[in-house]
């Protein structure tokens, strides 16, 4: 009897060492209500180009299991600095966050802000890549208008306090759909926007009758590049740990390339896009 029980003991004791060593550790990834870069609705559903990533880094990281957590930005940063166990999948890098976040290594890239304008005053302008904000704030030939209460980036920021006295631009309480269509139907001159946000918009709201083109902004980098980021926790160590060797098996695929160019439309981002994809992507650790 009492060797049947210790038999039956070791038996449980070994399933449950085996539940132990076989039970995946979950990851939890941010998503937020942010087309083009996330959809979560409609029929662009699962389209957008952050969950083109977050699907590629799931099926990547079959050690892991994977839970989808929506939630606002400013919700997630509050939990980051607390070391809530989720990870943002595009994020930036800066010294305030490495306080209190792991990242990884670089895994895409974003262009920032442009100046959109419809490609006949582009062409006014001389058919630049790039141009000043500040030289076109004061230029009286164009009207832009900004949403009301919206950060464009803190360099940008400071541009537009800097001339506001002067400045074409006013600020107004739209939308970033409304001031497409405004754009579209001649009322301003310009906007500032992301690129692929603003084409998105454009395809879905508007008449696609007039030709938006993209403008760089002389005062900002051309592009940023974005990481993985998880908190500061040895959970968050071993995930990027794992982020890390699965970035390095799958960016230099072609499948992973595409992904970087999801939902961009002008030659300009394309261009830019795929240098920065080899210089920085491929050749860095």
């Amino acid at each position: 009897m009492k060797k049947k029980i210790t038999s039956l003991i070791c038996i449980m004791l070994l399933t449950l060492i085996a539940v132990r060593v076989t039970a995946k550790e979950t990851i939890n990834w941010m998503v937020v209500d942010w087309p083009p870069l996330m959809i979560l609705e409609g029929d662009d559903k699962g389209k957008g180009l952050a969950d083109v990533f977050l699907t590629l880094y799931q099926q990547n990281l079959p050690q892991y299991k994977h839970h989808n957590m929506m939630m606002n930005f400013a919700r997630y940063w509050h939990g980051a600095k607390n070391g809530e166990p989720i990870c943002n999948l595009l994020t930036l890098k800066n010294q305030g966050r490495e306080d209190y976040m792991h990242f990884s290594i670089p895994a895409a890239m974003t262009l920032p802000n442009s100046i959109i304008m419809k490609q006949e005053n582009i062409a006014k302008l001389g058919n630049p890549k790039s141009y000043s904000l500040a030289k076109l704030m004061v230029d009286k030939q164009f009207i832009g208008i900004l949403e009301s209460g919206r950060s464009y980036s803190q360099q940008i920021d400071v541009l537009l306090n800097e001339h506001q006295a002067s400045s074409n631009l006013i600020r107004g309480v739209n939308s970033a759909r409304q001031l497409i269509q405004m754009l579209e139907l001649g009322r301003i001159e310009y906007i500032i926007e992301y690129p692929y946000i603003a084409d998105y918009l454009r395809s879905q709201y508007t008449k696609q009758t007039q030709q938006f083109g993209s403008i760089g902004i002389d005062e900002i980098p051309p592009y940023y590049l974005t990481y993985v980021a998880c908190p500061k926790t040895d959970w968050g160590k071993n995930v990027i740990d794992s982020v890390n060797q699965m970035l390095l098996k799958i960016r230099p695929t072609p499948e992973y390339r595409a992904a970087n160019e999801r939902w961009y439309v002008y030659p300009r981002e394309i261009e830019l896009i795929r240098h920065v994809y080899k210089t920085e992507l491929l050749d860095s650790r």
